[in-house]
């Protein structure tokens, strides 16, 4: 196997990462905005300079898998390709921070109690700057944070460095309640929650767990009704009155009544890259944990 460093082409080098972390030539594809050919004639190309097969299968409707080679060359590549992208990024913002986006990876029960509130203070000091926000799982987030595509997580959870090459680092922000929530004109009083009919997110099993923990403390076994796999699907659930839930926060709806549930909250975290936060993003993170007093 050789090098001719010469020859190398950066582009070669950003098909190659977005291809292995895509596992699929067409995503890959659609994400680099080029044609599945270009992909491959690009990942060709780079295996001809490196004198080595760095994918073993590359199929148009099925997931490829790297090479040995392929492996370790995609875990070193991945970290230039991400530096380079964070320097241009980087670039931008000393030239003008009001001037850029940021990207936020969060679990999507939390933005209304926390991001919003954020967002709308920073963007009275930084109008100029957009946004995007994307809802995932924990895992799905974390792969997000390591791959770039998102600044910072604000999540329920810890986050660990799985990459052994990357400075994680996670914040505790608060703590925040859990309300049970109902509909008033469907369950004007309630005296017995074991006969009540549950509605529960089938994405978060950890938030059932602590639901259920938390329950059998009190002797109680919740009667799960509906499995549904958003928050907003759960608010649209109970204001029908198919049953009762429990959510972070107060819930606020001319239709909806809240109790507290005592004893039971849960702690929301900020987790970064130490060495990867951009000026504005270390901007905003001040104004969020500023806040995390009012939640």
């Amino acid at each position: 196997m050789g090098l001719n460093s010469q020859k190398m082409n950066l582009d070669y080098i950003r098909t190659f990462v977005v291809l292995a972390q895509s596992k699929n030539m067409t995503e890959a594809s659609i994400k680099l905005g080029v044609t599945p050919s270009y992909v491959s004639r690009h990942i060709s190309k780079l295996e001809e300079e490196l004198k080595t097969k760095l994918i073993m299968s590359i199929n148009k409707f099925k997931d490829m898998q790297l090479t040995d080679s392929g492996k370790f060359f995609f875990e070193r590549y991945e970290k230039i390709y991400n530096d380079i992208l964070l320097t241009e990024k980087d670039f931008l913002q000393t030239q003008k921070i009001d001037n850029c986006k940021i990207s936020i990876g969060i679990c999507s029960d939390l933005e209304k109690i926390i991001l919003k509130p954020a967002l709308i203070k920073f963007i009275n000091e930084y109008p100029n700057i957009s946004f995007k926000i994307i809802n995932g799982s924990k895992e799905e987030l974390q792969k997000k944070l390591i791959q770039y595509s998102v600044d910072f997580i604000l999540d329920k959870n810890i986050l660990s460095d799985t990459s052994k090459m990357l400075n994680i680092k996670s914040k505790k922000l608060g703590q925040i309640k859990y309300y049970l929530i109902f509909n008033k004109h469907f369950y004007k009083n309630i005296f017995n929650i074991e006969e009540l009919p549950f509605i529960v997110n089938i994405n978060n099993s950890q938030e059932q767990t602590l639901f259920n923990e938390y329950f059998s403390s009190k002797n109680i076994k919740l009667k799960i009704k509906y499995e549904v796999d958003s928050l907003d699907s759960i608010i649209s659930y109970v204001k029908s009155g198919l049953g009762v839930s429990i959510v972070l926060d107060n819930v606020i709806d001319k239709d909806l009544e809240t109790i507290c549930l005592d004893k039971l909250d849960t702690s929301v975290y900020i987790s970064y890259i130490v060495e990867k936060l951009t000026p504005a993003t270390k901007e905003f993170l001040k104004i969020l944990i500023e806040q995390k007093e009012n939640f």
